[in-house]
């Protein structure tokens, strides 16, 4: 009996998985023929000859916005190979955290705008000094960041909140979202697994950048956790240790730090407390 239903066990998560992947192709499917079909649009629209300036104008920006689109599905299937093969690379320097916290967010700020969500920065006055891969962490907090905006309703806030320890340093992306079922939240960082619509979000995408999001937080040596409740928001919670060695994998490379980035754009709200906390604005 005990056999007969391990095997049975085995049988019913095999099926699930064939399902899940059966959902996950037609709904790559569906997120390639969408910016696809808009593209084949508006180069039919630019190429007639009719349309004036500000529209060709218009097109273009649009364009640009679904090639982006395409650009991260691509990224995100060639990164999932690479973690099933095992050869996820990390290139580790030593760096500020700070620094891909702030461009993250300053690179959102657009589509938070047009969204009506406030979006901030909270990070220290000081340094946070940790050897990461910065590209890794840039896409850890797209996919969160990202994420949070999605589900978040016109009205709503989204904080990036890094907070500096002894002993690691964490990454905490809040909103004030709709929340997530409690049922949902152990399988939330599952491949291919999307979730329910809630409230006014939907639940669309490829179910690719949560697990993303946990694998690079692992391979950093660290851990990522989910807090949420039906109408109170969701909390992502990255965190990454200040001592242990990120975890090695194919490619991985110790460099000098990068320099930093040449002057950001003012589009980000950010909510930088100073070192002094007495010093602080209201």
């Amino acid at each position: 009996n005990v056999m007969a239903d391990r095997l049975a066990e085995s049988l019913r998560m095999l099926q699930a998985d064939r399902d899940r992947l059966r959902e996950f192709i037609a709904d790559v499917s569906h997120e390639l023929r969408t910016p696809i079909a808009a593209l084949r649009t508006f180069n039919d629209l630019l190429g007639d000859g009719t349309v004036d300036d500000a529209t060709r104008a218009e097109f273009i920006d649009r364009s640009r916005e679904q090639l982006r689109r395409l650009e991260w599905l691509s990224t995100n299937l060639l990164d999932l190979s690479r973690i099933e093969a095992g050869i996820f690379p990390l290139d580790v320097r030593d760096g500020d955290l700070r620094e891909p916290i702030r461009s993250v967010v300053e690179a959102h700020a657009e589509i938070a705008d047009e969204r009506g969500v406030t979006l901030t920065a909270t990070v220290p006055g000081d340094t946070v000094d940790l050897r990461f891969d910065r590209e890794r962490i840039v896409q850890l907090l797209n996919n969160l960041v990202g994420n949070a905006l999605k589900f978040t309703q016109r009205g709503g806030e989204v904080d990036v909140e890094l907070t500096n320890s002894r002993g690691e340093a964490l990454i905490e992306v809040r909103d004030t979202g709709p929340g997530i079922p409690e049922a949902e939240l152990p399988r939330i960082f599952e491949r291919f697994y999307r979730g329910t619509n809630v409230g006014e979000a939907r639940a669309s995408g490829s179910g690719l950048g949560l697990a993303i999001a946990r694998s690079i937080v692992e391979m950093h040596g660290g851990s990522i956790e989910v807090v949420s409740a039906m109408g109170r928001g969701t909390s992502f919670r990255a965190h990454l240790p200040r001592v242990r060695e990120p975890a090695l994998g194919l490619g991985l490379t110790t460099q000098e730090p990068p320099s930093p980035p040449s002057g950001a754009g003012g589009l980000v709200r950010h909510s930088e407390p100073p070192a002094t906390p007495e010093a602080a604005e209201p």
